[in-house]
């Protein structure tokens, strides 16, 4: 990433970073404790806009008061915008599995703050929830990241989707949003994994492959071993490979089921994540 930007953490909480990739796209406008601004020039709609990145409190007094300044500065801005992080509250009851019932004067706060700055929720799909305490006593999952929109912004991306994605180890959960129609996938890049060093296969295709390098290596031929090599396990790997990509969302599949069970079964959540 070409920029970026830190807001260091206050002992072991807070603490957020922000990275792009083009500084004539992105500007830092304002930042504090628990937000970073930025404003986005949308080169392909010819439109800026803004989005508010926020990191609130765990406690319910001190969320209030970051919330306020959010609200004032989403309704003085002109153009579009987009509030998305760690919100630490919930708007329903339904958010929360496990944990206490939350009643409707304790998410009133929260409630009023997305009306009056006229906030649309972007919903998600896939995993419910963003947010498990990892316990196998007294096991609780909450939506407590989310992104929220102008209708302005809305209007402009009606094909947003935002998913819920599980960070094997963590917490919480990752919040992918994808804003445009997904196209075809072009060909992907080969990548070797190294787990196949243990797979006896493996070595035999590309001791096979050095053995048919005729004329020694020069620059030439190495070359095209290596792309020899490359087609092979690809193949290979289509056929008979462990770590293919089936598999991998297959072992993803089974540890979002094993998230969403009643019972949090730490040790084999861990073994899931392990074989990841």
């Amino acid at each position: 990433m070409a920029c970026m930007h830190a807001v260091e953490p206050r002992g072991r909480a807070g603490g957020m970073c922000v990275f792009w990739n083009d500084a004539n796209d992105v500007v830092l406008v304002k930042y504090g404790d628990f937000f970073i601004e930025v404003l986005i020039q949308d080169t392909v709609r010819l439109c800026k806009w803004r989005l508010v990145i926020v990191y609130a409190s765990t406690d319910e007094h001190m969320r209030a008061t970051q919330l306020g300044p959010v609200q004032d500065r989403v309704l003085s801005y002109f153009e579009p915008c987009m509030v998305m992080g760690d919100l630490n509250d919930l708007l329903l009851d339904s958010e929360n599995k496990g944990g206490n019932e939350r009643t409707v004067a304790s998410m009133r706060c929260f409630r009023s703050f997305v009306t009056q700055a006229r906030l649309l929720d972007l919903g998600f799909v896939e995993y419910p929830f963003t947010w498990s305490n990892r316990q196998e006593d007294g096991f609780i999952q909450e939506r407590l990241d989310r992104v929220f929109a102008t209708h302005e912004w809305v209007q402009c991306y009606q094909q947003t989707v935002v998913k819920h994605v599980i960070l094997e180890g963590s917490d919480h959960t990752m919040l992918v949003l994808s804003m445009e129609v997904e196209q075809s996938q072009r060909k992907t890049r080969f990548m070797y994994d190294p787990k196949w060093n243990h797979d006896k296969k493996c070595a035999d295709i590309v001791r096979a492959c050095c053995g048919e390098v005729v004329g020694g290596y020069s620059a030439q031929n190495l070359v095209h071993m290596l792309r020899k090599v490359t087609h092979r396990l690809v193949l290979w790997r289509k056929n008979e490979g462990r770590n293919e990509q089936k598999e991998i969302c297959r072992l993803k599949e089974v540890l979002r089921a094993a998230y969403q069970q009643r019972v949090f079964d730490g040790h084999r959540i861990q073994s899931l994540e392990e074989e990841l």
